[in-house]
């Protein structure tokens, strides 16, 4: 984890709006968002992060977690990553529906050495499933 300086000359080098630091710097020191969950076929837990000094949730021991132990956890771009990291709202407009409003928290806000942002873990096989059934939520592009 990055000490407080480390992480303005970040944010400097970002140059990341006083508001971008603020949610930045609130997910960093707060709680995840939500507490997994394991559901169907899926078996969540905790991973012992060397590279965070805490315990990381994961939900899927299939996708997330090998997100983390091979993706997050030694990857030296990797600065810091957070997971179940915030909550908000998407609107959205099914075809045929009255546009409707739906909370989200994404698998992990991850802070890089160039850049930062929320990811999102699923199987090629669920994000094509979820793309039928919600096609104003979820595309495939070529």
């Amino acid at each position: 984890m990055l000490y407080d300086v480390e992480f303005q000359a970040w944010c400097n080098n970002l140059r990341l709006s006083q508001q971008q630091r603020d949610l930045v710097n609130q997910i960093r020191t707060s709680p995840p968002a939500r507490k997994v969950q394991g559901g169907g076929r899926n078996v969540h837990g905790s991973y012992a992060s060397s590279k965070m000094g805490r315990t990381i949730q994961f939900e899927s021991h299939t996708v997330e977690l090998p997100a983390i132990t091979q993706f997050y956890e030694y990857d030296d771009q990797v600065l810091e990553y957070w997971d179940q990291p915030i909550k908000f709202s998407i609107k959205c407009s099914p075809q045929g529906k009255q546009a409707t409003t739906i909370g989200h928290c994404p698998d992990f806000f991850v802070m890089r050495k160039n850049c930062c942002g929320f990811e999102e873990w699923k199987t090629e096989k669920r994000l094509e499933k979820l793309s039928d059934e919600q096609p104003y939520r979820y595309q495939k592009i070529e």
